[in-house]
């Protein structure tokens, strides 16, 4: 088998070595942030506090798409949507106890 080298210099084995390690620290990331995500579910049901703030989510979505290319401005918002919901689903288990 063949191996080609692109742009960079990295043939296909070492890219893949390399989205490896980045999904390593996506995931080490996530799960801090799900961690977070308890504490602040517990801080809002001690003061009567609803788990959902349209606000701060919007706050999340223009910071995270402000410095982006255009070209990544549509999956970046999915994958934000997507992670704001994973958080309102961990805070209602941690307020519905």
């Amino acid at each position: 088998m063949q191996i080609f080298v692109c742009e960079t210099g990295m043939n296909i084995v070492e890219m893949r070595e390399k989205i490896d390690s980045i999904d390593d620290q996506i995931l080490k990331l996530f799960i801090e942030r799900m961690n977070i995500c308890k504490e602040v579910a517990q801080y809002k049901a001690d003061r009567n506090m609803m788990i959902l703030d349209t606000v701060r989510e919007m706050e999340i979505l223009t910071r995270v798409t402000g410095g982006i290319p255009m070209e990544y401005d549509d999956a970046v918002r999915s994958l934000f949507l997507t992670i704001m919901d994973h958080s309102r689903q961990v805070q209602a288990k941690i307020t519905q106890k």
